[in-house]
């Protein structure tokens, strides 16, 4: 996939997020800036659809980096994106659980989220939060330096263990609707 999209030597950051204000694109696109000065080996893929997404598009074509980050748009197959990726990035405003999270985290990736994602998200320990408060070029010295690149094992089992398999919860709401004795 990477020989498909020209990047096989490159620093891949990844996003999976619609484009509405609540992720953040526009700090993300500051971040990846930030990486883009000591890292220029780096691209930055973005998943997904949404309302701001030629905001988003405008801001990328200022900052001169049309090169270096693919709108990649709604996707099929975003495991196997996940798999293309170094880190992925969700510095979102506020999350509800950030199931994407949990998702990247099982294909053994790295993620760097904002410390408003509820710690629920953390299913493995390849995830740090950081704070909004934080500048974008404290978020990329992080990104760059900061984390370790993880053996990319498929985590799915650990996922399961923490309570994120859709077998074993369709069981556990099944037995809660029969408990209900209606």
């Amino acid at each position: 996939m990477r020989k498909s999209l020209n990047i096989e030597d490159m620093f891949v950051m990844g996003h999976i997020g619609r484009f509405n204000a609540q992720k953040n694109h526009g700090f993300l696109i500051d971040i990846f800036m930030e990486v883009l000065k000591e890292k220029p080996n780096s691209v930055l893929l973005l998943i997904g659809t949404g309302p701001l997404e030629d905001d988003i598009k405008k801001k990328i074509e200022i900052k001169n980096i049309k090169e270096k980050v693919f709108i990649l748009g709604q996707r099929d197959d975003v495991n196997d994106l996940l798999q293309v990726m170094d880190i992925f990035v969700l510095p979102s405003l506020f999350e509800g659980l950030g199931i994407v999270l949990i998702e990247a985290q099982a294909t053994g990736l790295y993620c760097v989220t904002s410390d408003v994602v509820p710690i629920e998200a953390k299913v493995t320990t390849n995830i740090k939060f950081l704070s909004l408060n934080s500048s974008a070029k404290d978020w990329a010295k992080f990104i760059i330096e900061g984390h370790v690149k993880p053996i990319r094992n498929n985590l799915a089992m650990l996922t399961k263990k923490s309570g994120f398999d859709i077998n074993e919860e369709a069981i556990r709401l099944e037995n809660v609707y029969l408990d209900l004795d209606i």
